[in-house]
C-alpha cells in the first residue's frame, strides 16, 4: 500500500492542476479591445470598436501625435449605456482625467438587449486643464447570428468541476489518513 499512495497523490495533483488551469480559463478576464487616440484622419482607431459582452475597452493615447501638446484626456460612455453590474453600477464610464500615454481601461461592458451601437465622448485638455477637443466615436455591437442573447452563468458551468475536484481531494485525504493509520497499526504489532 505504500507505493501506491505516491501515484494516488501525483494523480490528484495533476486533476488539481488541470481543474485549475480550467478555473482560469473561463474566470481569467478578457484581452481588452484597444482603441488608438491618434492624431492622423479619424482620431480613434478602430471607429467604431466591436466590443462584445463583458469585454473591457482600453483607450491608448500616444504623447507624441498632438500638436500643441495636450496633457489629459477624458472618457466618458454615457450612463445606462450598458446593463447594470456590480463592476459596472451606473451602466456607463467615466474615466475623469488621465495624463496623455497612459491606457485607460474600463470595466466589463454589457450590451443591453436591442442596443447595437452606443456614442461616447473623448475629451482633450491641456496643462491648464482646457479643453481643446472633443471626439464623439462608436461602441459596437458583434453582429449576431440569429436566436437570443443569454448570458453564461460562469460558476454554473463550473459548479460540476468544483464538486469532481472536491470529491478528489476529501478522497485523496482520506487515502492519505487511512494509509496512516495502517501503518502505525503494523509498527505496533
Amino acid at each position: 500500500m505504500e507505493k501506491g499512495f505516491p501515484k494516488a497523490l501525483l494523480t490528484s495533483l495533476m486533476l488539481l492542476a488541470t481543474f485549475c488551469f480550467f478555473v482560469a480559463m473561463v474566470y481569467g478576464a478578457n484581452t481588452p479591445v484597444q482603441i488608438s487616440i491618434s492624431a492622423s484622419g479619424t482620431i480613434f482607431k478602430p471607429n467604431p470598436a466591436t466590443v462584445g459582452d463583458g469585454d473591457t475597452v482600453t483607450w491608448n493615447s500616444d504623447t507624441t501625435i498632438f500638436i500643441p501638446m495636450p496633457a489629459y484626456v477624458r472618457v466618458i460612455v454615457p450612463t445606462g449605456s450598458f446593463q447594470f453590474s456590480d463592476y459596472n453600477p451606473t451602466g456607463g464610464f467615466d474615466s475623469g482625467l488621465r495624463p496623455i500615454g497612459t491606457g485607460i481601461p474600463s470595466p466589463p461592458l454589457n450590451w443591453k438587449p436591442g442596443v447595437n451601437q452606443v456614442k461616447y465622448t473623448v475629451e482633450i485638455y491641456d496643462n491648464n486643464g482646457q479643453l481643446m477637443r472633443t471626439e464623439d466615436p462608436y461602441l459596437q455591437h458583434p453582429p449576431g447570428v440569429g436566436g437570443i442573447v443569454v448570458s453564461v452563468d460562469k460558476f454554473g458551468l463550473l459548479a460540476p468541476y468544483i464538486g469532481l475536484a472536491s470529491t478528489i481531494l476529501v478522497t485523496t485525504a482520506a487515502t492519505a489518513i487511512y494509509v496512516k493509520r495502517v501503518k502505525r497499526r503494523k509498527e505496533k504489532q
